[in-house]
């Protein structure tokens, strides 16, 4: 197939504390050279901003339309590795990533063959954020404490500056998970997602918005960014990925994103994927309500979003699929 151009997109925490984050973009005319772009990109910024950085980057290419590819690549921001060495250390990145997504596939599939026409949204009730995640951390700390050492927090002021950045106003219940949960937690805590850290909600929230406001104006001929606006009330399917909607923990691909549009539903919690964007509606009424069910689950060695069950293997937290 014809090579018909990419476009890249490099994120790295640099400056004092490594608290600044650096987000590049650009675009080259094949692969293998958006890949040495991003590269060279990345150096230049670093040689350019003198001070603490971190040891790896995530390197974003996109193909128009079609691929996607993503790695999280260790030594990127390093002036003394060959860049022939940080092409071969990408490329095995994104085949680890495209390994993922596979494996992810897969448990999708399965458990769609599981659910059928089930309904999906919970029927717990919202609560206190602050009072489920105090349950999540507590049976985390009694069995497998050496496997969760502590770690950093958001601060308000640095969520406050997140809010801000993302363009919409966050429900209280996500500020309040935000602030509560660790930036670089150790464990996959919910079955096919991962807690991600406040740069990363920012990064891939940008990210999304603006690939997915491309496909839109590719399909109805409109300019990028027209179609990011609020559709209908919070808990209704846009059909793509709108600004209103803010993840706070995804893998290769799907993310689990609360739905700040107004309506009954603000606030709510739905699976956004690559594949069927939003069309499956809200899973969970409000955070705390999904905090609710991880929380019962975990204690109880029960299975949480009907499908799930928490097992610990080799000193990890595991999620095993329901017979």
């Amino acid at each position: 197939m014809e090579d018909d151009g990419r476009i890249w997109r490099a994120a790295f925490n640099y400056g004092p504390g490594r608290r600044e984050r650096a987000f590049l973009q650009g675009s080259s005319e094949s692969r293998p050279q958006a890949i040495v772009d991003a590269l060279t990109a990345i150096r230049d910024f670093v040689a350019a901003h003198p001070g603490p950085v971190d040891d790896r980057a995530t390197i974003h290419v996109v193909q128009y339309r079609a691929d996607t590819e993503l790695g999280t690549v260790l030594g990127a921001t390093d002036p003394d590795l060959p860049v022939e060495e940080l092409v071969a250390r990408t490329e095995a990145a994104i085949a680890a990533y495209a390994r993922e997504q596979d494996e992810m596939m897969r448990r999708t599939e399965e458990s769609a063959a599981l659910l059928g026409d089930a309904p999906t949204l919970s029927p717990t009730p919202p609560g206190s954020v602050r009072a489920q995640w105090d349950r999540v951390s507590s049976w985390l700390d009694r069995n497998l404490p050496a496997a969760t050492p502590a770690g950093l927090t958001a601060t308000p002021e640095a969520v406050a500056a997140a809010v801000t950045r993302t363009g919409v106003a966050w429900p209280d219940e996500l500020i309040d998970f935000v602030t509560a949960a660790r930036q670089d937690h150790p464990h996959r805590l919910f079955p096919s997602h991962a807690v991600l850290s406040l740069d990363q909600m920012l990064d891939d929230h940008a990210m999304m918005v603006d690939i997915w406001s491309e496909i839109d104006a590719d399909e109805d001929g409109s300019e990028p960014g027209d179609g990011q606006v609020v559709s209908e009330q919070a808990g209704t399917p846009a059909f793509t990925f709108i600004r209103e909607y803010v993840p706070f923990a995804g893998l290769d691909g799907y993310y689990l994103v609360v739905d700040t549009r107004p309506g009954p539903m603000h606030g709510c919690v739905l699976e956004f994927s690559r594949d069927g964007a939003d069309e499956v509606g809200p899973r969970w009424k409000s955070v705390s309500a999904m905090l609710t069910d991880l929380a019962d689950s975990l204690e109880s060695g029960g299975v949480f979003d009907r499908l799930w069950y928490p097992r610990i293997t080799d000193g990890d937290l595991v999620w095993e699929l329901r017979d």
